[in-house]
C-alpha cells in the first residue's frame, strides 16, 4: 500500500521527468545552495496610542466600571502622526514584504530567493527602501511643524472631551481636579505630548534592514545531527564506564574483556542508528524542500489561471484589461522563479505567450479558454498528488479531482509526453509541517 510520502514522491518525479526523485539528489543538494534565505526586519516607531474614556469625554464611575469596559470594549487607537504618514508607512512596509513574497519561495528557512529572481527583487526591495527613509526624513525634517499641527487638532478634541464630560458628569467635573477648562485641556495635551518622542529618537527609530543567508546543506545537518548523538552516546557510555571502575567486579578479567566486547557491540548498534536517523532526517530536508518549490509554483500558475478563466467567463467570453495583465505577470513571474527546471510548466507558459503575443482583434479566445482549462486540470492533479488541497474550478470545468483520462487529454492538449504513468488521485488531508501555514506565491495584479 503506498503511503502519502510514496505519492509525494511519485508526483514530484513526474514533475521533474524523472523515473526516481532520490536520483536527482545531487542535483537538488546543489540547487539549495543556488539562492538565498532572505529575512526583511522592518522598524519605526508606530505612532499611535491606545484610545481611552477620557480621550472621548466619556466618564467611567470606579474601577469596576473600567475594567468591565476594558474587558468587553475595544475604543481603538489615537494616531501621534497624520494619517497621510501613518498610511504611507504601513503601505511601504506590506509592499516591501510582498514583493519578497512575490519573488521568494516559502521553505523551512525562511523566504527563499532563487538567483534567477534575487536582481529583480533586490531593485524592487530598493525602491520600497528609498521610499520608506524619505517619508523618515520628511518627518524629521517637519517634525516642529507636524507636532504642532497635531496638538491644535488634539486641543479641539480636548475641549470636546471637557463639554462631554461636564453635560454627562457635571457633578464629577465640578468637584474634580480639572474643574475648569483650560485646566482639563493642559492636563490632556500633556498627556498626548509625552506620548510623541524627539526627533532623534524617531530618526533612530527607523530600520529597513535585510538579513542575508545560505539554506544549510542537508548532509552538514545530517552530520552535525549524528555527531552531537555520537557524543552524547560516547559520553553516557563512558559514564558508565566510570561507575563500573568503582565497582570491585571490574577488576576481574573476563569481566573486563566481555564489557569490552559488549562496549564494542553498544557502539556499533548505536552508530547504526544515528547513520539511519541522519540519512532519514537529510531525505526529509530534501523531499521538503522540492515539495515547497513544486508546490507553490504550480499553485500559482493554477491561481491565475483559474482566476482568468473565471474573468473570461465573467465577461461573455472576453480577455479584458486586468485578467490579461495577470497572464502577462504570471509569464514573468514564471521566468525568475522557475530556476530548478520544471520544464512541463515552461511549456504550458509557452503556449500562452503564443496567444497574448498577438493583437488582441488575432487572438483565439477559444484556443486560450481550452489552453488554461488543460493547465488548470495538470497543475490542480499535481496540487493533489503532493497533499494540497487547491480551491474549486468545478464551476470552470475543471474537475475537483481530474482523472487520468482527464489529465491525459489536458497533456495532449497542450503538447506533453502522454506516455507518463497517471495515477487515480484523491484529496487527501495534508500533513501539517513547518510550512503548513506558510503564505502561498503572490500573483502579480491579481
Amino acid at each position: 500500500m503506498s503511503t502519502a510520502l510514496d505519492q509525494t514522491r511519485q508526483t514530484l518525479a513526474q514533475v521533474l521527468g524523472e523515473e526516481d526523485v532520490r536520483v536527482v539528489e545531487p542535483r537538488w543538494l546543489q540547487l539549495m545552495q543556488e539562492g538565498l534565505i532572505v529575512t526583511l526586519h522592518i522598524r519605526r516607531w508606530r505612532a499611535r496610542a491606545k484610545l481611552t474614556f477620557a480621550d472621548l469625554g466619556l466618564p467611567v464611575r470606579d474601577e469596576k466600571e473600567r475594567a468591565a469596559f476594558a474587558d468587553l470594549l475595544n475604543l481603538g487607537e489615537k494616531r501621534l502622526l497624520p494619517a497621510r504618514y501613518i498610511r504611507a508607512l504601513d503601505s511601504i512596509d506590506s509592499g516591501a514584504r510582498k514583493c519578497l513574497d512575490r519573488y521568494s519561495y516559502k521553505t523551512f528557512w525562511g523566504n527563499f530567493v532563487p538567483c534567477t529572481a534575487y536582481a529583480g527583487w533586490k531593485e524592487q526591495n530598493e525602491v520600497y527602501r528609498q521610499r520608506y527613509f524619505k517619508i523618515r526624513d520628511d518627518i524629521v525634517e517637519n517634525y516642529d511643524r507636524i507636532v504642532a499641527s497635531l496638538l491644535d487638532g488634539y486641543a479641539v478634541a480636548a475641549r470636546a472631551a471637557y463639554r462631554r464630560l461636564n453635560a454627562l458628569d457635571p457633578e464629577a467635573m465640578s468637584n474634580g481636579e480639572y474643574a475648569a477648562e483650560d485646566d482639563f485641556v493642559d492636563a490632556f495635551m500633556s498627556r498626548i505630548v509625552a506620548l510623541i518622542p524627539s526627533r532623534d529618537r524617531i530618526r533612530d527609530s527607523f530600520a529597513f534592514e535585510v538579513e542575508l543567508s545560505y539554506v544549510p546543506l542537508p548532509s552538514l545537518l545530517a552530520e552535525d545531527l549524528a555527531e552531537a548523538e555520537r557524543i552524547r552516546a560516547q559520553r553516557e557510555m563512558e559514564r558508565l564506564e566510570e561507575e563500573m571502575k568503582r565497582d570491585s567486579l571490574w577488576r576481574n578479567i573476563r569481566l573486563e574483556e566481555e564489557a569490552a566486547r559488549e562496549r564494542q557491540r553498544m557502539l556499533a548498534a548505536m552508530n547504526r542508528d544515528v547513520v539511519e536517523k541522519a540519512r532519514q532526517q537529510k531525505e526529509e530536508l530534501i523531499d521538503t524542500f522540492l515539495a515547497d518549490l513544486v508546490k507553490q509554483l504550480r499553485g500559482l500558475v493554477y491561481d491565475v489561471t483559474t482566476n482568468v478563466l473565471a474573468s473570461i467567463q465573467t465577461n461573455q467570453g472576453r480577455l479584458v484589461g486586468k485578467a490579461s495583465v495577470q497572464l502577462s505577470n504570471l509569464i514573468e513571474q514564471v521566468a525568475s522563479l522557475n530556476f530548478f527546471g520544471d520544464q512541463e510548466i515552461d511549456r504550458m507558459i509557452a503556449r500562452v505567450r503564443m496567444e497574448l503575443d498577438k493583437q488582441p482583434k488575432d487572438r483565439d479566445m477559444k484556443e486560450i479558454r481550452a489552453q488554461l482549462k488543460n493547465i488548470a486540470t495538470i497543475t490542480r492533479a499535481t496540487l493533489i498528488g503532493l497533499g494540497e488541497q487547491p480551491r474549486s474550478a468545478r464551476s470552470l470545468g475543471v474537475a475537483d479531482v481530474p482523472t487520468p483520462e482527464m489529465i491525459r487529454t489536458a497533456r495532449r492538449g497542450l503538447g506533453l509526453a502522454e506516455e507518463i504513468e497517471v495515477p487515480e488521485l484523491e484529496l487527501r488531508q495534508p500533513r501539517l509541517t513547518a510550512q503548513a501555514n506558510a503564505t502561498e506565491l503572490q500573483p502579480v495584479g491579481g
